[in-house]
Parts: C-alpha cells; structure tokens; sequence
C-alpha cells in the first residue's frame, strides 16, 4: 500500500470526514473513497482466509468502529508484503534465514500463520494429504506449498474474491463464501 492510500485510510478511520481527507491529498472525495473501499476488501478477505474473528467493514462506521482490528490486518499485509512473503519462501526452499535478522519466535509465528492459510490456497484434492501431516506434506511437496504462498494476500496481488456484498461470514453462509473463495482461488 503507498503512503498516500495509507494515510487516506488512517485518517478516514480516525474519523475525519471524506471531503477533508480528499481535499488535504489533493484527490476527490470519490478517489478517497474507493482508496478505503480497495483497502476493505483486503482486510475482508484476509479475515475471511486467515480464521480472524468476525467483524464487520463494509461500511466507513463499520471500519470505524473496528479501526484498531482493521489497523492491525493492513499492518500485517504490509509486513508480509515487506519480508514475510520472501521468508516463508526461502524457509519452504530451505534457505538461510539468518540474513533477515528475526528472532526465532517470530519466524515461527510467521511460519504458524502461513500454515493455518496454506489450506485456502491449496488445491482441493491437495487438502487431505496437508490435513493428514503438514510437515511430511511441505517436505515432500515443497512446490505446492511455494505455488500457495505466492497466491497469498498482498497489495501485489489482486483481491481473490472480489463481490463482496455482504463482507464477512456467518453461520448461515460460511460454507457457500468459503466454497466461492475456494473456487476463485483455483
């Protein structure tokens, strides 16, 4: 995400009117606007793929009132889209990681995270073979999960699931959302 969009999104978060916000970046409300909107469908479809807690953020009051929720998934996008994405890729291709200066806890974290999405990103009949061992499946199988994780949520690739209308899940729609994700994914 660029700084501008950032701050754009920061600051419609904080509460500070559309009209004001596009006038200090010296864009149209309209541009402010679809800014937050692009970001939303981010933050949505992270929470959809990663298992976040349902909230919430399809409307300017909705994001608002879950900024700090919202904040912390655009943060982690970044930070995958900074060094996450290129570790967990040199990880799965056994590199070294001692070039990117990160302590232990927080790769493996990384790594937590990255296998808890893999499975969004696997091929259907790939899943049962991941259910069944993770690590034999990532050590026998290290392509599959590489292809995965180059589809993952980023600024750099497009938003999987892109008709929204209602964004989140719940229990009445789960499974039609996770199989129209699943399916757009492949």
């Amino acid at each position: 995400m660029e700084d501008r969009d950032r701050l754009i999104v920061v600051n419609l978060l904080n509460g500070v009117a559309p009209s004001a916000v596009a006038a200090a970046f010296g864009v149209g409300e309209e541009m402010a606007m679809s800014v937050f909107v692009r970001a939303m469908k981010f933050v949505a479809e992270y929470r959809l793929v990663h298992c976040v807690p349902h909230f919430e953020c399809g409307t300017l009051e909705q994001a608002r009132a879950e900024w700090g929720r919202v904040l912390e998934i655009l943060g982690r996008i970044e930070r995958w889209d900074a060094y996450e994405r290129d570790l967990m890729l040199d990880l799965l291709k056994r590199k070294d990681l001692s070039g990117y200066g990160k302590p232990r806890q927080e790769i493996q974290e990384v790594l937590q995270r990255t296998l808890d999405a893999l499975p969004s990103y696997l091929h259907p009949r790939d899943l049962t073979a991941y259910f069944r061992d993770r690590r034999a499946f990532i050590t026998e199988r290290p392509e599959l999960a590489i292809e995965a994780v180059e589809k993952f949520i980023s600024f750099r690739n497009p938003v999987v699931y892109k008709n929204f209308k209602v964004i989140g899940m719940d229990p009445q729609n789960a499974e039609s959302v996770e199989n129209e994700v699943h399916s757009l994914i492949h």
